[in-house]
Order: C-alpha cells, then sequence, then structure tokens
C-alpha cells in the first residue's frame, strides 16, 4: 500500500481512480519523453477526490521543461475527466503511481490511455457539433 497515500483514500469506492490515472499519464508522459527519466507525485486534497498539484522528477536542472511537462501531464489528467486545481490554505496529501511490472504491462497501459484519450477526444468533438 502506498504510504503517502491518506486513510480516506485507502477506504475509496472504486469511482476514485486517480491513482490508476496518474499511473497511466506517467507511461505515457514517459514514452513522449524517452530521453528523461520521468517520474511523478500528485498532491491532492482532502475531500472531494480531485488533484491539487502534480510534483514532476527527472528534470531537476530544466525549469522551463519541467513546467511545460507538468502542464501536458496536467491536460492529460484532465482529458481523462479529473481536476487539477491547487486551492490555497487546504491542506495536502500525495498519492504516488504505481510502475508496471514489464513490458507487456506498460505496452498494455499505453493503449488503456490511449484509447481513453481518443474516445474523450471523440466525445469532446462531438459536444460543439
Amino acid at each position: 500500500m502506498n504510504d503517502h497515500t491518506s486513510p480516506n483514500d485507502r477506504n475509496a469506492t472504486a469511482q476514485d481512480t486517480r491513482v490508476e490515472d496518474l499511473s497511466l499519464v506517467q507511461v505515457e508522459m514517459q514514452a513522449r519523453h524517452p530521453d528523461l527519466d520521468l517520474g511523478f507525485c500528485a498532491q491532492c486534497h482532502y475531500g472531494p477526490p480531485n488533484f491539487a498539484f502534480l510534483v514532476v522528477y527527472g528534470v531537476d536542472h530544466d525549469t522551463l521543461r519541467r513546467r511545460a511537462i507538468r502542464a501536458e501531464a496536467k491536460g492529460l489528467l484532465e482529458r481523462l475527466g479529473h481536476r487539477v486545481e491547487l486551492q490555497p490554505g487546504r491542506d495536502v496529501y500525495c498519492l504516488d503511481p504505481w510502475a508496471p511490472e514489464g513490458a507487456h504491462e506498460r505496452m498494455t497501459m499505453l493503449l488503456g490511455i490511449r484509447t481513453r484519450l481518443a474516445q474523450a477526444g471523440r466525445v469532446f468533438r462531438g459536444k460543439g457539433t
């Protein structure tokens, strides 16, 4: 079990997909940026299952690139249906993504997120037509 997960999250319903979706986004971002050893941690507010802030690891000395990667990952999480919004004055805790156990699982995760992103794109485009 993730040591950074709040006690409330250990009893979360099946509807809380934050760890799974953060894991999918991490794998996708690693595939998009193979020159980096990327990792993520999500800070979450206590209460509704949303994200507060994404911490990006693996781009320590390039602030502009780290910010661009954070924005890209935030956009992916939002396309998957999550809110990412820091609310000043509220306490946060960390959620860590899980890593795939091998190449087959990594490919399955990539297929999963790309399918969901494609479906989200079709739904989004379909609303305006």
